[in-house]
């Protein structure tokens, strides 16, 4: 009778466990680790900033004036980060659960955006093409990882409150960044001070996108 008992149980639990959802997380715990390392990574952008050594009240100011492309370096990561960052929360916004899959993608594109203040280091102290195209294909890599998050959890219905414009929309609002720093790379071979000016176009094309994606 006991070895009976213990088969049923073994039976139920098995079966329980193939019923249950394996990996699925809701949305609002994975949320918050997504802010924290959003936090920390926007926030250790402002490491790379240091004065030289050997800096003097005297010439203070003139180290300040050096630093120029540090602080453009800066600015322009944390801007984009942010954009990720917003992104990201208007995407979990209509995720209705994370699948497996969804939490790899989830994870692949956290670690990317903590990676992304190295580029940045690098692009303020070997400023020139080399250090433009690796730091525009880490933006780009987070990027196409962000819009990785939304397209597959659309092909499988893992969103919820979401029509056909809406998320043509949202599909391009992830895929343009990327598209814009992959676009710079060649640009950057060429006239590094050039692709600083291409990146711009984040910014300044983003109003055209709900044109294109609601006409």
């Amino acid at each position: 009778m006991k070895r009976s008992r213990r088969t049923t149980s073994e039976s139920a639990a098995d079966s329980a466990v193939e019923r249950a959802p394996e990996y699925d997380r809701d949305v609002q715990s994975v949320g918050y680790f997504g802010d924290a390392v959003f936090a920390i990574a926007m926030t250790l952008l402002v490491v790379n900033i240091r004065v030289p050594s050997g800096t003097s009240a005297d010439t203070l100011g003139r180290a300040l004036r050096g630093l120029g492309s540090s602080f453009a370096s800066y600015g322009i990561t944390f801007i984009v980060i942010g954009f990720y960052w917003l992104g990201y929360h208007r995407q979990l916004h209509h995720l209705e659960r994370f699948d497996g899959t969804a939490l790899v993608i989830d994870l692949l594109f956290l670690m990317s955006v903590a990676f992304l203040p190295f580029p940045s280091l690098l692009l303020n102290q070997y400023f020139g093409s080399v250090s433009e195209v690796f730091y525009a294909s880490s933006l780009a890599a987070s990027g196409l990882l962000l819009g990785l998050l939304w397209i597959y959890p659309a092909r499988r219905r893992l969103l919820r409150g979401v029509d056909a414009r809406l998320n043509r929309y949202y599909t391009l609002r992830a895929l343009y960044p990327p598209f814009i720093f992959l676009l710079s790379i060649p640009v950057a071979v060429g006239d590094p001070h050039a692709a600083e000016y291409v990146w711009a176009l984040v910014v300044l094309g983003r109003p055209i996108l709900r044109r294109i994606a609601y006409r």
